[in-house]
């Protein structure tokens, strides 16, 4: 079940800035490095940086690449921020050298907060999985024992999203995490034959190793907010993987937003070049880095947040706030969109109007296929009584042949207003 708009218009969240400056704490990691390189960066990254590698293993390739700035915090409180390369598990780069996910490494490290590239064994002979769990988890816990982080937040694209979200289900690291943002994550890899010989060597691998290896299995250990971004058009990993993972943390009692990007590939780039995705990459960066940095830094005492009301950073589509509050909403209507990759047993579907902990039934519609359109009538709700404000919520459910119903979804919203 597919609730793409929900996922566009239920996500808030604004630039966080910190304007607080003060020195460099020591640490502990002189202890551990086996090769150490630390050099002051002026031009690039911001002013201040040092960037140091740590080594957690004997293969060249198990290793850190820290980048720190001063610590602002009276109390020298450390934040960290965890970055796991993509590339498949094996074209990884072994540092920060390419241009994508450059631009959280410079928000975060403008706003204070260290963060880590963990570079590890890429899946050859000999080093199949769990090899590369082990590293994440080796890496990890040397960077929690010697940095003592406040908190730590973690984000990754692709097999980098599959591992940060492997970090998050592990019994002891998950818990630390306070935000996590999954890119184009193949979450579950039943759904992924095309890995198994590439983590796995093998091209039919035994199915518990599989489901072993998907972090989907084990959502409901994902204690930290989650944010999952996925292109509709991915081509290599079925944007489902992250609808269905994101359901599994909510249904567990964890807190996720899911966003989908209409004709955005695996990369979140435009598959159709003719095409816009409808939020940049750039866009996408610092919206997710706000993310990351609200719910990390929003409890400190010293944290300052900066509102600029004219550079507020909205992840609804560019045409949603004004050609659809003018077309739309003055008409008195909207369109809940269903797309449900469900076909088995489906009879139609039942959409609830939910407020005040309270479901009134509004329709019940007929599945038309994979994608099923309901004209929800603002004003027939207004005239209801079951809208006091100007934003909506509904549920929607799946009946099946036996008469069973079942969620399909959450909730989504919101008609009027899209962002604050």
């Amino acid at each position: 079940m597919d609730q793409n708009k929900f996922a566009r218009w239920s996500f808030r969240v604004v630039l966080s800035i910190l304007l607080i400056t003060c020195f460099l704490p020591g640490s502990g990691l002189s202890n551990i490095r086996q090769r150490y390189q630390s050099t002051s960066i002026t031009t690039a990254l911001p002013e201040g940086t040092t960037v140091t590698t740590i080594s957690y293993g004997s293969d060249a390739r198990q290793k850190i690449q820290l980048f720190q700035r001063p610590i602002p915090f009276k109390d020298k409180s450390i934040y960290l921020a965890v970055y796991i390369p993509g590339g498949g598990w094996k074209d990884h780069k072994e540092g920060w050298q390419e241009e994508y996910n450059r631009t959280e490494l410079l928000l975060l490290l403008e706003n204070y907060v260290h963060v880590a590239y963990i570079d590890f064994r890429p899946t050859l002979e000999g080093q199949r999985w769990p090899a590369q769990e082990l590293d994440w988890i080796a890496a990890f816990e040397i960077l929690q024992k010697y940095l003592k982080p406040a908190g730590i937040v973690g984000w990754g694209h692709s097999a980098g999203a599959h591992g940060i979200l492997t970090l998050a289900t592990h019994p002891s690291i998950g818990p630390l995490f306070q935000a996590l943002v999954a890119k184009s994550a193949p979450s579950d890899l039943r759904d992924s034959p095309e890995f198994w010989i590439r983590l796995f060597g093998n091209l039919d691998p035994a199915m518990t190793l599989i489901i072993e290896a998907s972090p989907y299995f084990k959502a409901g250990s994902i204690t930290a907010d989650t944010l999952i971004i996925h292109g509709e058009m991915d081509q290599m990993v079925s944007y489902h993987q992250s609808e269905n993972l994101y359901y599994a943390i909510l249904e567990n009692g964890g807190r996720s937003d899911l966003i989908l990007l209409e004709n955005a590939n695996h990369i979140l780039k435009p598959f159709v070049p003719d095409l816009s995705v409808e939020l940049s990459s750039e866009e996408i960066a610092k919206a997710t880095t706000c993310y990351m940095l609200d719910k990390l830094l929003l409890k400190h005492p010293e944290y300052v947040r900066k509102w600029i009301n004219n550079n507020r950073m909205k992840l609804n589509h560019p045409n949603d706030k004004d050609a659809r509050l003018d077309k739309k909403v003055c008409m008195g209507q909207d369109i809940l969109e269903i797309k449900d990759c469900e076909t088995e047993d489906s009879m139609y579907y039942r959409i609830y109007c939910q407020q005040n902990n309270k479901l009134d039934l509004l329709a019940e519609i007929p599945k038309t296929g994979r994608i099923t359109c309901y004209e929800v009538d603002i004003a027939q709700i207004n005239a209801s009584g079951l809208l006091d404000s100007p934003s909506q919520e509904f549920l929607v459910t799946r009946v099946l042949t036996s008469g069973k119903e079942s969620r399909t979804s959450q909730t989504f919203s919101d008609f009027r207003k899209y962002c604050d």
